[in-house]
């Protein structure tokens, strides 16, 4: 058996089974959401940032929530997929039933490193769940050294190649539509779409959401981060400049060449809002394709605008699509 994945083509699924979903209820899920945003705003505002006060209205409604939940004529796939030699984990959803028909596809790139903000079933169904609403085949991976992956995060080196053979794995389905593939990145996912599309991935256009565009920057106001790029970046110990440069858009902005969707808050203390509008300015200088939206007083991955970051996306994408 080992034999026979090694010499399979990176991309070739190895297995395939349902997701399962942890107990939970709405309310259990309504009172996670607000711990988490009060402790996100209490970071912020010790960082000098004034974020939105919390309000119920954040939360998905109830009735969505169900709806998301039973994600009825849809299916959630856990995947095990092969790239570089290595058994990585992923996820598939899509409509249960595409008799004919070939769907457009979102790769949506997580954010965190190696286990710390894995994609869990359940938070994959939830940001994926808007885009196979509105019609798309939705593929995503844990990135080696993350989610039960083989291998190490390099966050931003070799990974990118789990992103990449993504593709092969849609190819296979025989559902999607290799003409539109887009990405949806969060993130260190947007880090991660950035360095595909430098990597001349085949894709339409891009989104991204609270992205990491400027690693140096990040690495001079958060030394906790730049303690996770040390101890995940190859040889970083010798040629850290380098190393975050290589990483960062905001750098290399000429090679962004498809349209990007830059959405951000201003209340974000994870990764500052100074990063998507210094990438403007550069994909400006070099007449780029891109959008910017920056929500006041948001902090990280909009949590109150749910709505408005999931919307703004499929209409980014649907613009750019090919007929």
């Amino acid at each position: 058996m080992n034999g026979s994945r090694s010499s399979s083509r990176d991309g070739t699924i190895i297995s395939s089974e349902p997701c399962q979903l942890k107990p939970l209820t709405y309310a259990q899920h309504a009172e996670l959401f607000k711990n988490d945003y009060e402790s996100e705003s209490e970071n912020a505002r010790e960082r000098g940032l004034n974020p939105l006060q919390y309000h119920p209205r954040f939360v998905i409604p109830e009735p969505e929530w169900n709806a998301t939940r039973m994600h009825d004529g849809f299916e959630c796939r856990a995947l095990r997929y092969l790239s570089g030699g290595l058994e990585i984990n992923g996820f598939l959803y899509k409509p249960t039933s595409t008799p004919g028909r070939l769907l457009p596809v979102v790769i949506l790139n997580r954010g965190g490193n190696r286990d710390f903000s894995k994609w869990t079933a359940w938070g994959l169904i939830q940001t994926a769940h808007p885009f196979g609403q509105a019609g798309f085949v939705v593929l995503a991976s844990q990135y080696r050294g993350g989610g039960g992956s083989q291998g190490r995060d390099e966050f931003g080196g070799a990974d990118v190649n789990d992103v990449l053979n993504l593709l092969p794995v849609a190819e296979s389905l025989g559902c999607a539509d290799l003409n539109n593939v887009f990405m949806f990145g969060f993130s260190r996912g947007g880090m991660m779409t950035y360095l595909s599309i430098k990597r001349k991935a085949p894709i339409c256009a891009a989104a991204v959401l609270s992205g990491l565009a400027d690693l140096e920057h990040t690495a001079s106001i958060r030394p906790d981060m730049r303690k996770e790029f040390a101890e995940t970046i190859p040889g970083f110990a010798g040629h850290e400049t380098e190393a975050l440069r290589d990483r960062s858009a905001v750098q290399w902005a000429n090679e962004i060449d498809v349209p990007v969707l830059l959405m951000h808050g201003t209340a974000d203390w994870r990764v500052s809002a100074v990063q998507p509008l210094h990438l403007a300015q550069e994909l400006q200088r070099f007449n780029k394709n891109y959008q910017l939206m920056m929500f006041a007083n948001d902090g990280h991955g909009l949590p109150a605008h749910r709505s408005e970051r999931y919307g703004a996306a499929i209409e980014w994408f649907k613009s750019f699509a090919q007929t």
